[in-house]
């Protein structure tokens, strides 16, 4: 979904992924709880070639099981993290956490998603 002089122009390409190679793959974005995003990247190497259609149709039967496994891991971390607050509680020590500000990714909020994310457009062929 980008130009090759936006491509180069991403910090990830230019400081990660042209280093070895890599220029083309599939991701997907899906919105979690608290209005944070999460993205799976699946980059695949230069030498590859692009991503086969039969594939990414095959992938996209996956997207909805994939949004399902991220909120439901959400959800455990969540239950884990308020367990072991409870039980620290309950021994008199006190639980730490992060400040609010800590909380997030910079990014998360930013408007500086790509336009598919933001506009919710699906992959292109």
């Amino acid at each position: 979904m980008c130009s090759p002089g936006e491509l180069e122009a991403e910090p990830i390409y230019k400081g990660i992924w042209g280093n070895v190679g890599v220029a083309h793959g599939v991701a997907t974005a899906f919105r979690r709880p608290h209005d944070e995003w999460l993205a799976l990247v699946m980059p695949r190497l230069i030498a590859k070639g692009f991503v086969d259609p039969a594939a990414l149709d095959r992938l996209d039967a996956l997207r909805p099981h994939l949004g399902r496994a991220t909120l439901i891991g959400v959800r455990l971390r969540l239950e884990r993290v308020r367990a072991a607050g409870e039980t620290l509680g309950a021994l008199g020590l006190a639980a730490a956490g992060r400040p609010k500000e800590e909380r997030r990714w910079p990014s998360t909020r930013s408007s500086k998603r790509p336009k598919a994310w933001r506009s919710g457009a699906r992959r292109t062929a």
